[in-house]
Formats: C-alpha cells, sequence, structure tokens
C-alpha cells in the first residue's frame, strides 16, 4: 500500500497545502469572535461593519481553498484507482493457469468490486481525512495556544489524549467483524452468481428452494453486516464520551478564569469556538482510526495478492518453430480417472488424429499438452528442453471459442496490432464463401455471429497467434460439414505445423488426411 501512496505523493502533497490554508481560514473566525466581544462597547457599531468585509472574504477564501482540496483529494482516488485495477487485471491476466483457476471468476469479480471500492472508500480515504483532521488539530491548538491561553489550551489537549487510546481498545475485534463481513459478501456474492447461472434450468416446481437458499445467504451477509455495524456504533459512542469529556473540562476551565477575572469574555468564547471547532476533527481521527483497523486485514489480503508470485516459464525461446513434440511419463489422476504414463514424439509436419470412446481420455490428453491440466508425474518436451510455459508454442482450438465484444480485428488480434503475417490469414478467409467472409470481417455484433461463425473467428485467432503447435479438440462441430472439410483441408495444409486433432470421424475419407492415428482408451494409448 506505501508503494500507491508513494506514487501519488505530488496530488497529495498539493491537497495537504490547500488544507492547510483552509484550516487557517477557519481558525481566524473564533479570532474575529473575539476581538468583537472585547472591543464593541470601545469602537461602536462600525467596529461591526469593519469586521463584516473581513468575514466575507475569509469565506471565500475558505470556500476556494476547500474546493481545490477536495478537487485534489478526489484526483488522488482516480489515481489511485487506475493504479490498483490496473496492477490487479495485469496480475490476474499473467497468472499461470492453474493458478487462476484456483479462484472462480466470481471471486475475482468481488476483489475488482468489493475489495478495491472498501479499500478507496474506507481504507484510502480515512487515511485522507486522518491527516486533514491531524492538520486541523496542529492549527486550531497553536492558535488557542498562542492567540487565546494557554492554560485552556493544556487543559484540552491533556483530555484529548485519552480520546486518542479509544480506538485502540476496539481495534482487534472491529478488524475481525470486518473481516468476516467481507467474507460473507463474497460467498453471497459467488452464491447469486450460481443460482442466477442455472435459472434457464430450473422450473417452478424448484424455484421455491431457489429462493430460500438464496435467503440464506442474504440473512447470513446482512446479519454479518449488522453485527459489525452494532459494535462500530459502540466504539463510535465511547469516542463520543471522550469528546463530551473534553467538552466538559473546557466548561469548567473557562468558568474558573472568568469568575476569577483572569480572562475576558471574547476570550471565554474564542475558547468554546475552538473547542468545538478541534472537537470535530478530534472525533473524525476516531473514526478514521477505526476504519483503518477494520479494513487493514483486507487491504493486506489484496496487496499480497497483487504482490504474489506468478509462475513463469523456464525457457524463452527466439522462435516459434519447433521439430518434435515429446510426452514423457504423463501421469494425472482426478475425478475417479486417470491417465497413465503416457509417452509420445508429435513431429513437425504431420498430422495426428487422436480417437477413442466417450471418457477415453482424449480431451485430458491435448489439456495436459496446452497446460490446462498440470501433470502430477512426468514432463514434456519442445526439442529435447523442458517447458514449463508453453503459450509461446501452442494454439488450443476448442468446441467453442470464447470471443471478446468487440470488433473483428480486436478479437483476431487479442487487442494488438497485428504483428503475424496477413498473408496466412487472407489466403485462409478467401476460401470462404464471400457472403460468409463479409459477415464475419464486418459484424457490428457479436451476438448476431452463429455459432459456426464465431468458431470461424476463433480459427482465424489462431492462424494470427501463429503458433507451431496446434491442438484441435472438435471445433468444427458448429460448423456446417461443407465448410468445415473445406477448412480442415486448409489446416491440415499449414507448413512447419504439428497438428494434433480429436475427432469422432472414423470414416476413411477423414482419416486419411492424418498421418499417424493414437487411438486411447482408459486413459492410455494403447496403439500408434
Amino acid at each position: 500500500m506505501k508503494n500507491y501512496i508513494g506514487k501519488l505523493k505530488v496530488p497529495i502533497v498539493i491537497q495537504i497545502i490547500f488544507t492547510l490554508l483552509y484550516s487557517v481560514t477557519v481558525a481566524i473566525f473564533p479570532l474575529i469572535n473575539k476581538y468583537l466581544f472585547d472591543h464593541i462597547l470601545e469602537e461602536g457599531i462600525g467596529l461591526v461593519f469593519k469586521l463584516i468585509g473581513l468575514y466575507v472574504l475569509l469565506i471565500l477564501l475558505n470556500l476556494v481553498f476547500q474546493y481545490i482540496s477536495r478537487l485534489y483529494e478526489w484526483k488522488v482516488s482516480k489515481l489511485f484507482f487506475l493504479k490498483i485495477k490496473d496492477d490487479l487485471f495485469k496480475h490476474i491476466s499473467s497468472l499461470d493457469i492453474h493458478e487462476f483457476n484456483k479462484m472462480k471468476v466470481a471471486d475475482y469479480l468481488v476483489i475488482f468490486t468489493e475489495n478495491v471500492e472498501a479499500i478507496d472508500e474506507d481504507y484510502l480515504s480515512a487515511y485522507i481525512d486522518l491527516y486533514k483532521s491531524i492538520l486541523n488539530i496542529i492549527v486550531f491548538l497553536t492558535t488557542l495556544l498562542v492567540f487565546v491561553d494557554y492554560r485552556i489550551s493544556i487543559v484540552v489537549l491533556l483530555s484529548s489524549v485519552l480520546i486518542v487510546f479509544i480506538p485502540k481498545i476496539f481495534k482487534k475485534r472491529l478488524s475481525f467483524l470486518r473481516g468476516e463481513q467481507i467474507a460473507s459478501i463474497k460467498r453471497y456474492f459467488d452464491k447469486v452468481l450460481d443460482l442466477l447461472s442455472g435459472k434457464s434450468r430450473i422450473n417452478k416446481v424448484t424455484f421455491k428452494n431457489i429462493n430460500n437458499e438464496h435467503r440464506s445467504y442474504l440473512t447470513n451477509s446482512e446479519e454479518k453486516r449488522y453485527k459489525f455495524g452494532k459494535f462500530k456504533t459502540i466504539s463510535d459512542l465511547a469516542g463520543a464520551f471522550g469528546i463530551f469529556l473534553v467538552e466538559f473540562n473546557t466548561f469548567v476551565i473557562v468558568a474558573i478564569l472568568l469568575a476569577q477575572g483572569k480572562i475576558t469574555v471574547g476570550v471565554g468564547i474564542a475558547a468554546f469556538g475552538y473547542t468545538t471547532s478541534f472537537l470535530d476533527p478530534i472525533n473524525d481521527i476516531l473514526s478514521c482510526i477505526n476504519l483503518i483497523n477494520s479494513t487493514q486485514e483486507l487491504v493486506d489480503e489484496t496487496m499480497d495478492f497483487i504482490n504474489g508470485d506468478l509462475i513463469e516459464g523456464k525457457d524463452k525461446w527466439e522462435d516459434k518453430k519447433v521439430d518434435k513434440l515429446t510426452l514423457e511419463n504423463l501421469s494425472i489422476t482426478f475425478d475417479n480417472f486417470s491417465l497413465d504414463k503416457l509417452n509420445y514424439v508429435f513431429e513437425k509436419n504431420k498430422r495426428y488424429a487422436i480417437i477413442g470412446h466417450s471418457g477415453s481420455g482424449k480431451s485430458s490428453l491435448l489439456k495436459l499438452i496446452d497446460g490446462s491440466l498440470e501433470a502430477e508425474t512426468g514432463e514434456i518436451y519442445i526439442d529435447g528442453k523442458p517447458i514449463d510455459d508453453l503459450n509461446e508454442y501452442i494454439f488450443s482450438l476448442k468446441q467453442y471459442e470464447y470471443l471478446f465484444r468487440t470488433d473483428f480485428i480486436n478479437n483476431i488480434s487479442i487487442f494488438k496490432s497485428m504483428e503475424t503475417d496477413t498473408k496466412l490469414v487472407n489466403n485462409f478467409l478467401m476460401v470462404l464463401n464471400e457472403k460468409m467472409r463479409n459477415k464475419i470481417i464486418n459484424y457490428e455484433d457479436i451476438n448476431k455471429l452463429s455459432g459456426g461463425e464465431k468458431q470461424i473467428v476463433g480459427i482465424v485467432r489462431m492462424l494470427v497467434a501463429d503458433r507451431p503447435i496446434i491442438l484441435l479438440d472438435e471445433p468444427f462441430a458448429s460448423i456446417d460439414h461443407k465448410t468445415s472439410k473445406i477448412i480442415k483441408d486448409y489446416l491440415l495444409s499449414l507448413e512447419d505445423k504439428i497438428i494434433i486433432e480429436i475427432t469422432h470421424d472414423l470414416s476413411e475419407e477423414n482419416l486419411s488426411r492424418f498421418d499417424e492415428l493414437i487411438h486411447m482408451d482408459e486413459g492410455k494409448i494403447i496403439n500408434i
């Protein structure tokens, strides 16, 4: 968190300056009251008109300083949001697929929304309000000490010291309850997404049960929020008692000094004015400390997530040419199914068909190769070298390629400039009929594309990526037979590629397209 605050030094310093100027203008008002009550009988009504002009000037300056201070406070918030959300997204998008899948998408959304909002609105804002309040106290106390009466200043200061320690009494419990509240919000958010995602499959008979399930999570979430609010109220009341104590002590010392004739009425009125102005920031300090304490765990959790280690590949190759892909003793067990000691060598410019009945392990084999599944034993080699990060070498095209809600170019390039040889893409597009080609290239609404047309966009994306290893997990299922045949012929004609395809089409015409057949059964390669 300190790193983020450090990068906001300039707007924070500017805000501090104008907050200080604002505090100074506020501190002058009680001095005007003091002068008025001490000299009105001597100078008469003329004094009033003089002071009115000064009042108006101070009010205008106060508004200007306050506006600039608040403006830079919002600027700090904006810059913080930009930086932390950018870092969050960079971290999440850079996660290894296995690390990414340890959390649900809903949990990532909670981090982006609930966590960041809480950090900005509670933690960061609390820190800004904290130093603003400290500045106000310093200005008011200094003015009271120098221009009013040192004895009153001492009493106010000593009384206020006790208030500072009140938040520490409630710190641990507040932090615990805040953590429980955030956790319950995450569980509730996750449950709502789950229930809404299944809505299309829910009939009226079961909908009552679904509502009951939602209500139980909602009740739990709101109960945690209520418990936090209840305890925070107790904490705030304890702080309020401390403030009453300061006001009482100020009343006593002012009354005694007035009775003894040691101060004027103007001094007494100014003292009460400063005490009132002094107490507001003290109260703010108590609230700020409570907020900081209650959100500290959330801040630590979010910062730990952002600063977490990323899994990087052992090797980065200068080119994307691959001669051999070797599987050596790959094994994994999951969901009561095993892939056991898979060994195979795939070579450049060869096309491989993986066949076998449903549940034989075909898709799981491809997931091991593309890194979606992590092998428990064994190794994957590219040209004799073990590689942890295969993203630079493999493109895995599945039955449904995900498309972003954007245009054709951004979808195929993944939001970056086209660096690939466009000739490869253009040649592919030309094998499609003109009507389909124009619709795919020029669509305005991605939802108006059919499933097969979306899949063709995914195939173009694969060509743009230009990976040396292509994995095809039945990506032609939603494409009509004629177009599918044309696309298959085109892909199988690509040079300098290793192409591995899962197919259920066991016709001689289809299988003759491949150089080798890999037959899988019960998680094993049974023949080559």
